[in-house]
This record gives C-alpha cells, sequence and structure tokens, in this order.
C-alpha cells in the first residue's frame, strides 16, 4: 500500500508485506505481514519462540520475536487511527 490501494483478498495475494513506517506514519522497524490462511505452515519467523500468544501457531510464532523494542510494534495500531483521522486512502493517496 501507498501509492495505490491494496485489498490482498481481491488480489488472491499467497504473501502481503507493507512497510509501516513509510505508509502508516508508525515507527521504523514497523511493518504489516499478511498471509493467506493457507499458506501460513509455509513460513517461519527466523527468531524461534514459543512465548508467543495466539490461536494457532503461525500466531504464537509470529507474535513474539525475543528481546527488542516493541514500540514499533505497539505503535502500529495508532498509526492507523491517525492515517484514518487524516482521511484514509482518499486523502493520503
Amino acid at each position: 500500500g501507498g501509492h495505490i490501494p491494496v485489498n490482498v483478498t481481491a488480489l488472491d495475494a499467497d504473501f502481503w508485506v507493507g512497510n509501516g513506517h513509510k505508509w502508516l506514519y508508525s515507527p521504523k522497524g514497523s511493518a504489516v505481514l499478511w498471509v493467506r490462511k493457507d499458506r501460513q505452515s509455509l513460513i517461519e519467523p527466523t527468531t524461534i519462540s514459543w512465548e508467543g500468544q495466539g490461536d494457532t501457531h503461525f500466531q504464537v510464532a509470529f507474535s513474539y520475536k525475543g528481546t527488542t523494542s516493541m514500540s514499533p510494534f505497539l505503535a502500529m495500531a495508532d498509526a492507523l487511527r491517525f492515517r484514518e483521522w487524516l482521511g484514509g486512502d482518499a486523502k493520503i493517496m
């Protein structure tokens, strides 16, 4: 996303990655990873940990990535709200 609207479902994408700090006004180091449900078993994070939370292996594996700054991750929801406050895609693009 950023220059053009993205609908990963309509694209029938297997995987999609978006830069958070450039297009969502969130801190550097933040990003969006979208993986179609039937493809989630194909990828694993580079940091292995079972400290994460979630209902599926994918959620557990990707929700915790070890000792790092959680600020970019925690700021993502506020960044998305700020983007909507600005007027969303219609005003930004």
